[in-house]
């Protein structure tokens, strides 16, 4: 018989393989013969069963399948032909006719439809067209799968030349966290916080980015202890410790040579952390050259830090450390100092800058100069010598007289202390409102360390109060033998000569009166027998009452 060389080359050297399914021996005999004539290669079977079992083999091109079938329908094996054999064109061959079977062979996704008994011309032409879209099912399938391939190996290379930038996005996002960390905790560090507050703060930051187990920090003496343990449960507590005398047997050769040894010496004595569950980062903490203290890390035991990340631990060690040192350094300045105190020191060389500054406009005047320059230097001199007399006046109000009695009016003090103010009170618009029913007058010891008091809590009053408010100044005798100074200012904050303002939900006023300078002030004026108090009435009116004796030597102390 002819080949098809016009409709289809099948001299291939790999001739289509065609699947028979049909149950009678003598049509497949027929099918065999003609289809082996046309050059295809043929498998016949008798059952579902074994069609399904053939084309999983998947080499078949097409498949010729009957309805009715022993085991079972043709249109439900042309229909599972669809998942065990995708690239597989079935065809339906069977003896009925009725539109009904042709339209279910459709459905089932058969490719034609034949009648028995078959016109070999007609069986060509179908096996022909159904070959020919195997192999275009076949090609599109391979084109799919290599552009699938080419796909891949396009997002690989991809991702291996973004693999760079991706990884520094990466670094560059965990980067700006730890940065906003520390910004966090050098705006929380200009407030005023207890030490068990701040190393608690400190924790609850590095735990958003690392894991964190605990926060240990030692002075040099080796006296004192600070730390936040974090639990199993998340929770932070703080531990505090301090040991006098030669307490701890850690040998101070050692410490000198490995810091981590004071930290893990105090981690072992003061709390229940194991070795076995952390790994320490510790960075020893130096101020002006001179050691200080020790700040070490506690972090997870498979935790190895990058350079960012050890950079954030040690930039957190050093904000710890100086704000630990320097809530140390304040009360001890409370306990010694107060703004008066203070100011008097720096006066000293503000008198020997004003002193130069005249000098100096008496130069300039004495050369040949405009007539403009000339009133220049007038007023430099004018304004010199003023700021003069008021450093002077501030450093006799600032001046202490120790166990000494003496005479003293309120009202005095106050219009001195206004005075030294008025620069600030007219800058800020602030409203001075005195009512003074007694001029105050009383007898005290250190009498000249309640003139200072009082511009320290005038001029905190000054600079809490808002913008164009009012600040009251009453002076009264609430008893026989007792006069009373009240410095009242309408405004929902409380300042302390630089605790940060805040509203009275946010800061308690227990915690106001325990601020070192509120108790260096109440100090001072207990020395002069009376007392100092902090108040807050209903209309939100934050005051600082003075109660003193009028004659100390004669009134028991307040």
């Amino acid at each position: 018989m002819a080949t098809l060389s016009g409709e289809m080359a099948i001299t291939q050297a790999a001739p289509a393989h065609i699947l028979v399914v049909e149950d009678s021996p003598i049509m497949q005999d027929v099918l065999r013969q003609q289809l082996e004539n046309l050059g295809f290669a043929v498998a016949c079977v008798s059952t579902c069963s074994a069609g399904r079992q053939a084309a999983l083999d998947g080499k078949y091109s097409c498949a010729l399948v009957d309805i009715g079938l022993p085991d079972g329908s043709g249109l439900d094996l042309v229909d599972e032909f669809r998942a065990l054999a995708p690239h597989m064109v079935a065809l339906i061959l069977t003896g009925k006719r009725d539109s009904e079977s042709a339209i279910g062979a459709m459905r089932a996704g058969a490719f034609d439809f034949l009648t028995k008994p078959v016109d070999m011309t007609t069986l060509r032409a179908s096996i022909v067209r159904a070959v020919s879209h195997h192999e275009l099912l076949r090609e599109r399938a391979e084109l799919v799968q290599m552009l699938r391939e080419e796909r891949d190996q396009l997002k690989a290379k991809i991702e291996a030349a973004t693999a760079d930038i991706r990884d520094y996005a990466e670094t560059c996002a965990s980067s700006n966290a730890l940065l906003h960390s520390l910004v966090r905790l050098t705006n929380l560090s200009s407030e005023f916080h207890t030490d068990e507050i701040w190393v608690r703060t400190v924790a609850e930051e590095i735990c958003k980015h690392l894991p964190l187990k605990c926060i240990a920090l030692c002075d040099i003496h080796r006296k004192e202890f600070l730390a936040a343990v974090r639990g199993d449960d998340g929770r932070i507590e703080a531990v505090m410790a301090r040991e006098e005398g030669p307490g701890n047997s850690l040998d101070t050769v050692l410490a000198a040579a490995d810091p981590s040894l004071l930290t893990q010496f105090w981690i072992n004595r003061h709390t229940d952390l194991s070795e076995s569950d952390y790994q320490s980062q510790v960075f020893p903490q130096s101020f002006w050259g001179r050691p200080v203290s020790t700040v070490g890390f506690y972090l997870g035991r498979g935790f190895i830090g990058n350079e960012g990340e050890l950079e954030f631990l040690g930039t957190a060690a050093h904000v710890l450390a100086f704000e630990w040192h320097r809530s140390h350094m304040m009360v001890y300045a409370a306990q010694h100092a107060s703004l008066g105190n203070i100011a008097m020191e720096l006066s000293r060389g503000f008198l020997q800058s004003l002193t130069a500054m005249k000098m100096a406009a008496d130069f300039v005047k004495e050369t040949d100069i405009s007539p403009d320059v000339y009133e220049g230097m007038e007023i430099i001199q004018r304004n010199a010598d003023y700021l003069t007399e008021q450093t002077q006046l501030f450093n006799k109000l600032s001046r202490t007289r120790a166990d000494s009695v003496e005479t003293v009016r309120l009202d005095q003090y106050i219009a001195q202390t206004l005075g030294l103010l008025s620069g600030a009170i007219k800058a800020r618009g602030v409203i001075i409102h005195t009512d003074f029913d007694t001029p105050g007058e009383c007898v005290l010891l250190n009498g000249t360390a309640l003139a200072r008091t009082i511009l320290d809590l005038v001029s905190s009053a000054v600079r809490t109060v808002n913008t164009g408010g009012t600040v009251h100044i009453h002076v009264e005798e609430p008893d026989p033998g007792w006069v009373s100074c009240r410095i009242a200012h309408n405004v929902g904050t409380v300042d302390l000569f630089g605790l940060p303002g805040a509203t009275p939900s946010a800061v308690s006023y227990e915690q106001a009166r325990d601020h070192p300078s509120f108790l260096l002030a109440q100090r001072s004026v207990n020395t002069c027998g009376g007392r100092l108090t902090l108040e807050r009435d209903l209309g939100s009116q934050n005051a600082f009452r003075i109660l003193l004796p009028k004659d100390a030597l004669s009134t028991p102390a307040a």
